[in-house]
């Protein structure tokens, strides 16, 4: 869920999510509050999947423990299953799902988000504080506004790209 969400709302057209909000789409307005947003839901989504990895690993040293044995391999056997089950079921499936339907994935999705957004906020906010403070100490500036530094590269770089989608299809 948190992976594939992630992705979704990453990759969800923000000119599809304007108009379909135009249209006084519902979800279409939770996609863009949490477009708005994009840091707390990161923050959220890392937590979910950070806890979701540590209940699979802890689950499944204990069933290979319950049904194998206390060895000293067992936590190793378990690591090496829950990282395969994990890569696959928690990232490489959703995320591709995602990717591949990211504007009706993040429609669906935007609720849930939303509600571990507010769920989690003391928790990311918190984390959010420390490592603002933590990149501080190492002289690194913190920008809050997403795309407040963007270059102006970046810029020109969109321009040229539209001026020769234009010029090829002339």
């Amino acid at each position: 869920f948190f992976s594939g969400s992630e992705t979704a709302l990453t990759a969800a057209s923000r000119a599809r999510m304007q108009a379909l909000m135009g249209q006084g789409n519902k979800h279409a307005m939770r996609v863009g509050r949490l477009h708005a947003r994009m840091e707390k839901v990161i923050g959220t989504v890392l937590l979910g999947n950070t806890l979701v990895n540590a209940l699979t690993a802890v689950l499944m040293t204990q069933v290979l423990g319950f049904y194998f044995g206390e060895t000293g391999a067992t936590p190793i056997i378990a690591a090496v299953i829950a990282t395969a089950f994990l890569y696959i079921f928690s990232e490489v499936l959703p995320k591709t799902f995602a990717i591949n339907n990211a504007d009706r994935f993040s429609l669906a999705v935007a609720p849930l988000v939303q509600f571990f957004v507010m769920l989690t906020y003391p928790i990311t906010h918190v984390t959010q504080m420390i490592c603002s403070g933590l990149l501080r100490l190492f002289g690194l500036r913190i920008i809050n506004e997403p795309g407040a530094e963007e270059p102006i590269e970046v810029l020109r770089g969109a321009i040229e790209l539209h001026a020769g989608s234009i010029d090829q299809l002339q």
